[in-house]
């Protein structure tokens, strides 16, 4: 199959010249030598003249019989296949309309390739490469040199481009907007599809029937191209689901997703991968395809269907929902260790498979969601441990050589001498009598034990035994529990269960007198879990009365929900939404705008935020509202939306929520507010319902500094408020939906605004009005104890930065308004607040700001909080040494106290060098505090750097009125995210005097 003259092919085969490109129309020495081509530059004008292909290089005799295809632009809509097949049908050839000449597919006898190469359009094939007329595509050692129109994917991958598309070993025939519809090629046998506009039964069953050749022959190719998988690896493929990942509305190769059961993760192929995993590539990090790997205990959701931002705007174009139909997508939402979130988006191959896979996978998920609200107050540390095993022995043989183990414990944070950790390792196999160079699961446990076993846990507990020694017995351990630890009801007979639950081993023994008591493990177990918790007993679950009026409560609240990142660029998302929603937040922000089809959208104004519609948005909080607790959501609407598109988002908000949308009756505005009880499962929209404009406030507060400046800074920043009016007035129909309608304070007659104002209204201030509130001692907190009040961050935090809530919450405003995405300091602080009451998002004030009175003026010390910071175990790398092995933390803890500025206080440990493994501290502070109702403790670890700022490691904050006495492992928050680490945890020792 040479063209002679017109092709020079050079030595390496990696480049090649096309000489007389412009006039190239016929081949030489060819029997298709006087077969005119026509115009090839897209393919849309070519005609095959009864051209004999006999006489061919394997002498079979397939004929094209008078079969023409041409005149045709490439449609959505196909009207026919031609094809013939060699009388033994052992080849088969496929012609697409519109496609530029022909594919042809390998598997078969009588096929015009050598090594799997494609004539097509005036091209010649060397060595599975594939060049096209005019404009040529050459693939050298199997890859993909692309030039022209075409593409060529190698062993089972699926190949698409411009007008044309080649397929080799038994993939799936595409060109141009033609879909798969059209039939599925595989061992020489040919599908036939005659309708491929995918609205018939017809081509329901063709894409059936193309799925499940899909996977015979992704499986196969698997089996080809990895002959010597480990056995585990076998059992991993034999379970894998296969799917296409859709990335940017974009559908991508063939490809699996599998559920990892050994490291307990859920494994797929990185985006730029053609086929199948290669599982030795990624397991030893070679190059080629990359395996990809999600922890489930990372997983927060697995939906099914267009439910994701993703899948939303690919499903916009009517050819990515034929190509992936609605009920055969699916999508795994992750913690993402830099983001709020991250959703992977796939269509499947199978429906069948599909669903049978998914449903697996959910139960499995939810035995997971179970033991991770157990995990919560309890650390299975065996299991964390096997994780860890299973992660080192790279081999997967069940067993680790010390290097594995060496690097493990580097990874855990732990600075030892080679040396020694040599002689334990000898030792631990030495153990076992065989002659062995590698750790089991129980000998890797052993050894392990005697790593973390830390001397302060040992004098805990010959403290609690009040004989000095190592082990409690059941009438030890009801004293430790009822003095100590301050729990209730705990007698003999409950002790005996809680030593069966922390030494379960010992009940397995024959020996009666070792079942009956806990030695250090178990006390290790025990403050690991429930009766290790910092929280008093039952602040976890909801204590609180949710009787009172609404505005008695403090309520979690976020800014600009539906961003992700800054407050510039980037996409509104409804993952936002739920994001919030899952953690708590119980007021949510929709900054409206009308929509380019008629329907209100969400974006930030004046940014390059990419819009999501109104509808979508409202659907997904209707679905995640009510998930986790059935208390009021409130929705904040800037309503930048004309008169005409606000009618149409009346009928939307009462279309989507129907009976959850409290629609306030004509005498609301004069009663007393509804309580959190009375409210369950409603959603209350908060706005303008006036055709007034924004406006700032006017500022008159005597002799505050440059009050002019402070009038015009204000005005500027309440513009940035969502409930701040634009440029178009509110419409009647729109406006009735409102339950807490915007009003405006009066700084300086704040009690004549609690006479006149409306009971359900509802002002917003920005967090510099509200130090400006502080500093002139204005009764803001006699306001708050009758009105709800959102507090909003400055418009110059352009960062997504949060301010702090401190100040807000001792005025007794309800609503402090954070950006959920933008983990720092002050986030955190509000996460530990809402913590308690089981993060319903709703808690109680204290007693001062339900009377309207100034917290500030307490000056007696109500109590004084005595701290010990003891040890603590597991502590991560920071985000900057975490890609190097050798780099171990220098750990140290800050301690501080936020709350009126007579408590506020600040402390911090030294540093322990080289170790976040086990470090040890043994420090105590003292903290008197005049308003604990309001104090919050926030412990933070950080690695202690000399030259550059020091890093952040892990925190974690709680309200001191919810603080159990005795000693506790509290859990930290860590990475990125600030998000809990089920492993890593300060040993502490409170007290109040």
């Amino acid at each position: 199959m040479s063209n002679g003259r017109n092709v020079r092919l050079f030595a390496t085969g990696r480049n090649v010249q096309w000489a007389k490109r412009a006039s190239f129309r016929y081949w030489a020495k060819c029997p298709m030598a006087k077969c005119p081509m026509g115009e090839m530059s897209n393919g849309r004008n070519v005609q095959w003249a009864k051209c004999p292909m006999g006489k061919m290089s394997n002498g079979r005799n397939v004929q094209w019989a008078k079969s023409r295809v041409g005149q045709q632009d490439f449609a959505p809509t196909l009207n026919s296949y031609s094809a013939l097949e060699e009388s033994n049908a052992a080849a088969a050839i496929l012609m697409v309309d519109g496609a530029g000449g022909g594919g042809v597919v390998r598997g078969g006898e009588g096929v015009v390739v050598r090594e799997g190469g494609v004539v097509r359009g005036g091209g010649v094939v060397r060595e599975g490469g594939v060049v096209r007329g005019g404009e040529g595509v050459v693939v050298r050692e199997g890859g993909v040199v692309r030039g022209g129109e075409g593409v060529v994917v190698r062993e089972g991958g699926v190949v698409r481009g411009g007008e044309g598309v080649v397929v080799r070993e038994g993939g799936v025939v595409r060109g141009g907007g033609v879909v798969r519809e059209g039939g599925v090629v595989r061992g020489g046998g040919v599908v036939r599809g005659v309708v491929t506009n995918g609205k018939n039964e017809e081509v329901q069953q063709l894409q059936q029937q193309q799925g499940e050749a899909e996977a015979g022959v992704g499986r196969e190719s698997a089996k080809k191209e990895f002959e010597n998988l480990s056995p585990a690896d076998e059992r991993l493929l034999a379970c894998a689901l296969p799917v296409r990942r859709v990335k940017n509305a974009k559908i991508k190769g063939l490809s699996w997703v599998a559920l990892d059961a050994y490291e307990d993760v859920l494994s797929y192929a990185a985006t730029r991968a053609s086929s199948v995993f290669s599982f030795s590539a990624c397991r030893n990090g070679g190059s080629g395809e990359r395996r990809k790997k999600v922890v489930l205990t990372n997983v927060l959701e697995i939906r099914q269907g267009y439910r994701t931002d993703g899948l939303h705007r690919a499903a916009k174009e009517y050819k990515f929902q034929r190509m992936a139909p609605e009920q055969r997508c699916f999508s795994i939402i992750y913690k993402h260790p830099r983001f709020v979130c991250k959703a992977l988006d796939f269509v499947a191959v199978d429906l069948e498979q599909t669903e049978h896979w998914l449903n697996e996978l959910q139960e499995h998920f939810a035995k997971m969601c179970s033991s991770q609200q157990h995990a919560v107050s309890s650390f299975n540390e065996h299991k964390w441990l096997m994780q860890n095993f299973r992660q080192a022995d790279l081999d997967r043989n069940g067993e680790i050589a010390f290097g594995e183990l060496w690097r493990l414990l580097k990874r855990l944070n732990l600075q030892l001498s080679e040396h020694y950790v040599q002689a334990l390792f000898k030792e631990s196999v030495s153990k076992s009598g065989k002659p062995r160079n590698a750790l089991n699961e129980q000998e890797f446990v052993r050894l392990f034990s005697v790593l973390t076993d830390v001397p302060e846990y040992r004098g805990v507990l010959r403290l609690a035994n009040g004989h000095g020694d190592d082990f409690l017995d059941a009438s030890a351990l009801q004293q430790f529990l009822t003095d100590e630890q301050q729990f209730k009801d705990i007698d003999l007979k409950k002790a005996e269960v809680i030593i069966e639950f922390c030494e379960p081993s010992n009940f397995q023994s024959n020996d009666k007198q070792a079942q009956k008591v806990m030695y250090i493990s178990g006390f290790r177990r025990l403050l690991q879990c429930r009766w290790g918790n910092i929280l008093r007993e039952g602040h976890e679950t909801i204590f609180q009365e949710m009787d009172h009026p609404l505005q008695c409560y403090f309520i979690n609240s976020s800014h600009n929900t539906y961003l992700t990142g800054l407050q510039v660029h980037g996409n509104a998302t409804v993952e936002g939404y739920i994001s919030a929603l899952r953690r708590g937040s119980r007021l949510l922000e929709l900054d409206v705008f009308d929509g380019e089809n008629g329907e209100p959208q969400i974006t930030h104004k004046r940014t390059f935020i990419g819009a999501i519609s109104l509808r979508n948005v409202l659907k997904c909080i209707k679905n995640y509202a009510f998930v986790h607790n059935s208390f009021p959501v409130i929705l904040t609407i800037e309503n930048h939306v004309s008169t005409v598109q606000q009618r149409i988002m009346a009928d939307i908000f009462k279309e989507i929520l129907g009976d959850h949308l409290l629609v306030p009756s004509d005498d609301f505005h004069t009663k007393a507010m509804p309580s959190p009880q009375q409210l369950k499962h409603k959603v209350l929209l908060r706005g303008k319902t006036s055709q007034q404009r924004a406006a700032a406030v006017a500022v008159d507060l005597g002799n505050a500094p440059d009050e002019a400046g402070s009038a015009r800074q204000d005005a500027q920043e309440e513009q940035e408020d969502s409930t701040k009016q634009s440029h178009q007035p509110v419409d009647a129909k729109f406006g009735r939906l409102i339950a807490l309608p915007s009003v405006k304070l009066n700084p300086g007659n704040l009690y004549n605004d609690i006479k006149i104002q409306p009971t359900n209204g509802s002002p917003s201030i920005s967090e510099r009005k509200v130090a400006t509130f502080l500093e002139a001692n204005a009764p803001l907190a006699a306001y708050t104890a009758t009105r709800i009040v959102k507090s909003f961050p400055s418009g110059i935090r352009q960062d997504s930065s949060n301010m702090d809530p401190m100040p807000s919450w001792i005025c007794g405003i309800q609503s402090v308004a954070l950006n959920f995405q933008t983990c720092d300091a002050n986030l955190d602080l509000n996460n530990g607040f809402f913590s308690i009451n089981s993060n319903i998002g709703y808690i109680l004030k204290p007693k001062v700001l339900l009377e309207g009175k100034d917290p500030r003026h307490i000056t007696n010390i109500q109590y004084t909080l005595e701290l010990a910071i003891i040890c603590a175990q597991y502590l991560p790398k920071t985000e900057a040494g975490s890609s190097s092995s050798s780099s171990v933390i220098d750990p140290y803890v800050c301690v501080q106290i936020f709350g009126v500025p007579r408590d506020e206080r600040k402390a911090h440990t030294r540093a322990v060098r080289n170790n976040g493994f086990n470090p040890v501290w043994n420090e105590s502070f003292s903290f008197p505090l005049c308003c604990p109702e309001l104090a919050m403790l926030r412990v933070c670890v950080k690695d202690f750097d000399r030259t550059s700022a020091d890093d952040f490691v892990g925190e974690f904050s709680v309200p001191v009125s919810s603080i159990r006495p005795g000693y506790s492992h509290v859990r930290l928050n860590t990475h990125h995210q600030h998000t809990p680490d089920e492993a890593a945890s300060i040993l502490v020792r409170t007290a109040f005097s």
